[in-house]
């Protein structure tokens, strides 16, 4: 793994054929997490939140890690204490699922942390097979226990990877009736928002700018609501998308080049504390680089 790993660091900075905008790649957490779909900073960037698989075992040396009977890997939620891109105190989270939780997004103001779960709905007591976002809030005494969103999940569809805006509306993917169809002819996995008004999240809609007959994913937008990264499902990869807002819409997403090897992932799309480094997951690695590099002179010029 550490050969792996070294490996794709050298090909990142040393292949002839990189764009610009990815020649400050630098790797971060590299795998030591087992990252799995995402992470969080909070607002101070001292503490990170990230979902990783849980271990069973070790075999000759590698770890094996807990799985449904489907192969479906375990994983629930954690917290590190960050500083200078070390970690340490690693601890779950109190209200964390043993097997069932995972994304975590952190609001802009720290005070609620939202999250994909396969917890039953309440009310009850079976699975039923799909993600829905679940929220723990902030307090003196530590974290509340976990709580459905009942406003924006729906029985049925999938409702995941929520980020709450500066104005509290929320943003996140669904399948819900509305979606745009897939090649399939199914529902695709959409973007949605809610917007919050008088403390109750609104009817969501579509955010049609953004979406296409392929699954939208994981997706982080900036402080200023007007950028949004995201990723989308094409067949078997994982691209990674860039849509900056203009008089009030988004423009079309563009798609990002950020590294040239072929084979690994480009997801988990996350933004530092202070909105000037964009994160995101390459294979087994955690990469960072300025979001301005990944920004056209016109894309600039616009959110000027």
């Amino acid at each position: 793994m550490k050969i792996l790993k070294l490996f794709v660091i050298l090909y990142l900075f040393a292949s002839g054929s990189l764009l610009a905008q990815r020649q400050g790649l630098t790797a971060s957490f590299g795998d030591s997490l087992k990252i799995f779909n995402a992470f969080s900073f909070s607002p101070d960037g001292k503490k990170l939140y990230t979902s990783e698989r849980i271990l069973s075992h070790y075999n000759n040396g590698r770890p094996v890690y807990k799985t449904w009977g489907s192969g479906r890997p375990q994983i629930t939620l954690y917290e590190y204490d960050l500083e200078d891109y070390k970690l340490s105190n690693k601890h779950q989270l109190s209200f964390a699922n043993d097997s069932l939780d995972s994304t975590p997004h952190l609001n802009f103001s720290g005070t609620r942390l939202y999250f994909n779960s396969r917890r039953a709905i309440p009310g009850s007591d079976t699975l039923d097979g799909k993600l829905h976002i679940w929220f723990s809030e902030k307090t003196k005494d530590g974290w509340t226990e976990a709580q459905y969103l009942h406003e924006v999940n729906f029985p049925g569809f999938h409702s995941a990877y929520a980020q709450e805006l500066v104005d509290g509306s929320l943003v996140y993917q669904s399948n819900m009736s509305g979606s745009i169809p897939g090649t399939d002819g199914v529902s695709s996995l959409d973007f949605w928002k809610s917007e919050l008004k008088n403390g109750v999240f609104q009817k969501p809609v579509n955010v049609s700018a953004l979406n296409s007959a392929f699954h939208e994913d994981q997706l982080v937008i900036d402080k200023t609501g007007k950028i949004i990264i995201f990723t989308r499902v094409e067949g078997n990869e994982i691209e990674p998308y860039i849509s900056i807002m203009e008089n009030g819409q988004w423009r079309n997403p563009r798609k990002l080049l950020l590294t040239n090897v072929p084979g690994f992932t480009e997801q988990s799309p996350r933004l530092s504390s202070d909105g000037k480094i964009f994160f995101f997951a390459h294979g087994s690695l955690v990469m960072h680089i300025s979001l301005q590099e990944l920004l056209t002179e016109e894309e600039i010029e616009i959110l000027r």
